[in-house]
């Protein structure tokens, strides 16, 4: 069984620097069906792209502050049978890259080039604590009995839900669309043909794609120390993209694809929001009432 220690807010800290995909599963078979009239919605500002079915859902931050909740209860109710534990608050407010295209972001590309903003910021203070924590605590918490306590503190606990449990409800026609879009906007011409330009400006600057890496990959580039040859590299990807408007064009051929199940599935997303949106605003009175208990638990 998973063990959650510490409260694990860092379950909603999103980002990897890997812009390549993973093919989802092919269980269900999704449509190829397109309407032009849906488009992304992109914020240079944050960095952050949004695509229609989106639209209903969750942000990063309300998925850290659902985790953390449903992880103080977690947390609250080990203490009560005996056991250690630990809790720390969501590190809302947190910025990230929608990474999805690969590096867009000027100031990002200034300051770190391909390399991840972890790299930079070093580990959060809930992953240092949660590693101390398992330090002072690794005997304990390896133990039979604490799976059985966590078992049964997982199944009885009931005044918090996560927002991914409403995931889990939806069709999975739409959940394998929010990662289906990808592939079929990468299929099609209108993507060929963007590649090919933003490919374009690469070469102006002396630069080559890795498709071996993944399809916006740059060939000679550092992942893991921001030097200053990729510093240069990514920031004149990131003017390139700008040039030929990559991000938005592409998005909007996802968002194109997932608007027909948008129309489809609108009274099922609709639903879904309301219940997520109640989930949001328990999960918050919870916090409010209750987190004072969990800052009282066991710190470094």
């Amino acid at each position: 069984m998973k063990k959650f220690f510490v409260g694990l807010v860092i379950l909603g800290l999103m980002t990897s620097c890997s812009s390549k995909q993973s093919a989802p599963s092919d269980d269900v078979e999704v449509s190829d069906v397109r309407d032009k009239s849906f488009k992304a919605e992109v914020n240079e500002s944050t960095s952050q792209v949004q695509l229609p079915i989106d639209d209903f859902l969750f942000t990063d931050d309300e998925l850290r502050e659902s985790d953390s909740a449903v992880l103080l209860e977690l947390s609250l109710c080990m203490n009560s049978e005996g056991y250690p534990a630990s809790w720390s608050p969501a590190e809302t407010g947190i910025e990230r890259e929608w990474y999805r295209y690969g590096r867009w972001n000027k100031d990002y590309a200034a300051k770190l080039g391909y390399t991840d903003i972890s790299s930079v910021e070093g580990s959060s203070p809930a992953l240092i604590s949660e590693q101390k924590f398992l330090k002072e605590f690794a005997e304990v918490v390896n133990s039979a009995e604490y799976d059985k306590a966590q078992t049964k503190c997982s199944s009885t606990n009931s005044e918090v839900r996560s927002v991914m449990r409403t995931m889990k409800e939806l069709s999975e026609e739409l959940v394998q669309m929010r990662e289906q879009s990808y592939f079929l906007m990468m299929e099609t011409d209108d993507a060929q043909q963007i590649l090919a330009e933003w490919e374009e400006c690469l070469k102006v600057s002396g630069l080559e794609r890795d498709e071996s890496v993944s399809p916006f990959a740059i060939k000679g580039v550092s992942h893991d120390v921001a030097d200053e040859d990729s510093i240069k590299a990514a920031l004149a990807d990131v003017k390139c993209k700008e040039e030929v408007h990559f991000i938005q064009r592409l998005a909007d051929i996802e968002a194109s694809f997932q608007g027909p199940l948008v129309q489809k599935y609108q009274s099922e997303l609709v639903a879904a929001q309301e219940e997520i949106d109640e989930t949001i605003t328990s999960n918050r009175e919870y916090l409010k009432l209750n987190a004072a208990k969990g800052e009282a638990l066991w710190k470094p």
